[in-house]
């Protein structure tokens, strides 16, 4: 089990590709939802997400069918090299946190049905918020609140 006491900051382990086509644009803007919603889910437990040295890296993966299923699986597979969400149904998010230092995972949680081809932002944000909500609070070490 992690100790997490030690972590405050994230990086998000990879960046956002470019939409290089108009097929990968409805991919670009789920991947765009999807880090503004860990993005807050995280400011809320007290993370601060940083572009320096992270404590935590963070990704996440999704397994899906779309119209453009091709496009989707082009955009995502020039995201990441490996994919971490295996065996899960379709319209899953899978969101991993990973310790910086020792690339070991530390917390993984996943919600089904919450990715399909409307990319309901609210039943979107509700389920990273039920994926994270046993995540540990960052425990101020400043004397403060």
């Amino acid at each position: 089990m992690a100790t997490f006491p030690r972590y405050t900051t994230y990086a998000w382990a990879s960046g956002a590709p470019p939409a290089r086509s108009s097929a990968e644009v409805e991919a670009s803007l789920l991947d765009w939802r999807i880090r503004n919603a860990v993005d807050r889910a995280l400011a809320a437990k007290g993370y601060a997400h940083t572009a320096g040295a992270a404590s935590l890296l963070v990704d996440y993966d999704v397994v899906t069918r779309e119209r453009n299923a091709d496009a989707f699986r082009e955009y995502f597979r020039n995201r990441v090299d490996e994919s971490f969400a295996r065996g899960f149904e379709e319209g899953t998010l899978a969101v991993e946190l990973v310790d910086a230092r020792t690339r070991e995972p530390v917390y993984r949680a996943s919600a089904s049905g919450v990715i399909d081809e409307h990319a309901n932002r609210r039943r979107l944000e509700g389920a990273v918020e039920r994926m994270l909500a046993d995540l540990p609070r960052v425990i101020d070490t400043r004397g403060g609140r």
